[in-house]
């Protein structure tokens, strides 16, 4: 048998699965469909079936378990107290309910933090001390790395980069707010523009996602190029912002909307162009992550300097 770090980022679609040896060693991936309909526990129940079937296939025994969850997530407690992403997911002892199924040491940590440190640690080597993580998926969250730590703030709400707000009485976000970064940047928002403007107009876009989107805008699509220049655009200001408040090194994107690539970041660079006060801007290196699993092994990753 070998001894293995367990990690687990669960999404509202599919949970991402990873095992991982000392010192980074990739064992073995694999996703389940999340069904978190069925409710945390039975969810919790069913997952740890799942896992101690595979680790009896692989010969593997967990050493410590990290996990990521889409959420306010608190990580001292182990408590996730509420997930759009999961309906009625609320106040959930999550930590306690996966050391049931495990008996071993449990770390809870919001997704886009546990993303950001496998990022840090996969990709960038831990050589930045300051970086930024943007997820952009069906909403939008953000990681901070500062001090080659996770930056929680005061109660782990940290990284809400979703949640800037961009455009005073702009479109409405999920959070009930409006004018916020998600509203134009989640992949709901490119998709309630893309419906604005092909409103009566010709387009080749028939299937409404965003990898329709990014394919009909390389296509030479006008409504879809126009939809992501300004998605673009608003990720740009929102860059802009981070940089004059934090002065990050490096702002990566990752997530299914991030690999719209060029259509994102040229204009988001452009933005940046334009102002003036340019100082804390150069240094900024913004480039669409190269892992997109970091999810599941930054979790592995936070068990092990968990244990």
């Amino acid at each position: 048998m070998l001894w293995a770090f367990l990690g687990i980022d669960i999404g509202g679609t599919n949970t991402k699965v990873a095992f991982m040896r000392r010192p980074g060693r990739v064992l073995h991936q694999f996703a389940v469909a999340s069904e978190t309909f069925v409710g945390p526990r039975r969810f919790v129940s069913r997952l740890g079936r799942i896992i101690r079937e595979k680790c009896g296939d692989l010969g593997l025994r967990v050493e410590g378990v990290g996990i990521g969850a889409p959420g306010h997530v608190d990580f001292r407690r182990g408590i996730l107290r509420d997930s759009p992403n999961l309906p009625g997911w609320k106040n959930v002892p999550l930590k306690s309910l996966f050391f049931r199924q495990f008996r071993t040491k449990i770390l809870l940590d919001n997704d886009a933090n546990i993303a950001a440190w496998g990022a840090f640690v996969l990709e960038l080597k831990r050589r930045p001390q300051q970086m930024v993580l943007i997820t952009l998926g069906t909403g939008v969250g953000g990681g901070l790395i500062f001090g080659g730590k996770i930056y929680h703030g005061i109660n782990g709400s940290a990284g809400e980069i979703g949640h800037m707000r961009l455009v005073p009485r702009g479109a409405l976000c999920s959070c009930g707010g409006r004018g916020c970064l998600e509203a134009y940047a989640g992949s709901y928002g490119l998709l309630r523009r893309a419906r604005e403007l092909k409103a009566g107009r010709a387009s080749r876009l028939v299937i409404m996602d965003p990898r329709a989107l990014h394919l009909a805008a390389r296509r030479g699509d006008k409504i879809c190029i126009k939809v992501w220049k300004e998605a673009g655009e608003m990720l740009g200001r929102a860059i802009v912002n981070l940089s004059y408040v934090l002065n990050p090194e490096y702002v990566l994107l990752s997530g299914g909307v991030a690999q719209a690539g060029a259509l994102l970041l040229e204009p988001a660079r452009r933005v940046m162009r334009q102002n003036a006060f340019a100082g804390p801007l150069k240094p900024v290196k913004i480039r669409v992550a190269r892992r997109p699993n970091s999810g599941a092994l930054g979790a592995a990753l936070a068990a092990m300097e968990n244990a």
